[in-house]
């Protein structure tokens, strides 16, 4: 299967949250501006999304189910912010 897929983190341009790299923009809170991607997701045929900033502790059912009903794969990045990059240093290589 081909994948036509995008790196999705939906900070606003204008605002408070223009500054922070760290907020689940994901869940319900912020539904209106997810549900309106995911439809341009579809329009343009992309198939696989890359989400970041993901907070386990919060829910994200109405994220998902809006990319399950649009064929959409979800790529969930590894990432835990409580590790430094530097102490990954020699264990992921360096470039």
């Amino acid at each position: 299967m081909p994948i036509k897929g995008i790196n999705y983190y939906p900070r606003p341009n204008a605002g408070n949250l223009t500054s922070s790299n760290s907020v689940d923009f994901l869940t319900e809170d912020f539904r209106a501006s997810w549900e309106r991607d995911v439809a341009a997701f579809r329009t343009l045929g992309i198939n696989a999304v890359r989400v970041y900033a993901v907070d386990p502790s919060k829910n994200h059912d109405g994220f998902m189910c809006a990319l399950k009903s649009s064929g959409i794969y979800l790529v969930r990045s590894l990432t835990n912010r409580s590790i430094p990059l530097s102490a990954l240093r020699g264990v992921v290589g360096s470039h």
